[in-house]
């Protein structure tokens, strides 16, 4: 405890809240501790609608309980989040910021304990003032980059073409698959949870599941709609997940029980990129993919960010590439 308590004020510029006590988060909540009604962080998790963002922010809580406890075995249950407050978020910041941490990272951590401390004031754990002092830790306005890349077009083409010209069932359900993720920017998480209801030929869109339960009308491309059409007639007509399993023959799985998961359209990318030859890829590559190149063609950002599913425009300016490219046609205008 003391190490990281050094740790914390090394270098600092400024130094912890006096009312910093590390040792009272050790307390244990005991066998209730496991009861979502019993413990704000739990509920926290559980309020989430995506599962990996409650798996990711299950990990965040795991290290929080860590960082404040100094004891790595810590996680969500062995920690009182009742002493949860803006003095501890400092100490997790602290910790944070001598890892250098991203920006990014931060705000995740952040969002972790202030999602807690609202659940905590909900259940009377904690008073108003506390859970007003969580709400006033901000967020950090750094800019970042955007994760992973965008994919040229001729590496796009090196990945779909051998894939559409498959015959196999498998090469016919991931052409409509990537077809999907390049051309339409869906997230993988709303990808899992499209039903063949929710696809519109005749309107041209489909209708998507995004983060917070929020419903957008997508429209499609025309080869995605072709994709999406071959794909169906083999899939068959049953209502059910869009994109289902498929076993180590090619073989479907049941098409109402067995839909594809997060993790294995993530496999599925990560395979099919390595056999066109391309360096490691995602599925939010193939997101970012889409996105910067229709803000390469001028769309307007407000129509990249409905199509996105960003609920603000700002989130959807990680994406434009456009002043980075006006930057370096600049600078080559000095003539010295």
């Amino acid at each position: 405890m003391a190490d990281n308590q050094a740790l914390i004020t090394a270098g600092a510029d400024t130094e912890p809240p006096s009312n910093v006590d590390l040792q009272v988060l050790i307390t244990h909540f005991g066998s209730d501790s496991a009861l979502p009604s019993k413990n704000p962080a739990l509920k926290y998790i559980a309020s989430l609608k995506s599962v990996n963002s409650q798996r990711t922010m299950r990990g965040v809580l795991n290290v929080i309980a860590q960082m404040l406890s100094g004891d790595k075995k810590a996680d969500i249950y062995s920690v009182d989040w009742s002493y949860l407050d803006d003095a501890m978020a400092f100490v997790v910041l602290r910790l944070l910021t001598l890892e250098k941490r991203s920006a990014s990272t931060k705000n995740k951590y952040i969002s972790a304990m202030r999602g807690v401390a609202k659940k905590a004031f909900v259940m009377t754990l904690i008073d108003a003032n506390q859970y007003y002092r969580m709400t006033l830790v901000e967020h950090d306005k750094a800019r970042t980059l955007p994760a992973g890349r965008a994919l040229s077009k001729e590496e796009v083409n090196q990945l779909i073409e051998p894939i559409e010209a498959g015959e196999k069932d498998i090469d016919i359900r991931d052409s409509a698959l990537v077809n999907i993720l390049f051309r339409s920017g869906i997230r993988r998480d709303e990808i899992i949870k499209l039903k063949l209801q929710d696809f519109d030929p005749q309107e041209r869109c489909i209708k998507v599941i995004g983060k917070g339960g929020h419903h957008r009308l997508v429209p499609l491309h025309t080869k995605t709609i072709t994709a999406l059409n071959k794909w169906i007639d083999i899939r068959g007509s049953q209502n059910g997940p869009l994109f289902v399993s498929m076993d180590t023959q090619g073989n479907m799985r049941n098409t109402t029980e067995d839909p594809m998961s997060a993790s294995g359209i993530y496999d599925i990318v990560v395979r099919r990129g390595k056999r066109a030859g391309l360096k490691h890829i995602s599925p939010h590559d193939m997101r970012r993919t889409c996105l910067t190149s229709l803000l390469d063609s001028d769309v307007d950002i407000g129509t990249v960010a409905s199509i996105a599913g960003h609920v603000s425009v700002d989130t959807t300016r990680i994406y434009d590439r456009r002043q980075d490219k006006r930057n370096e046609k600049a600078i080559q205008l000095l003539d010295f």
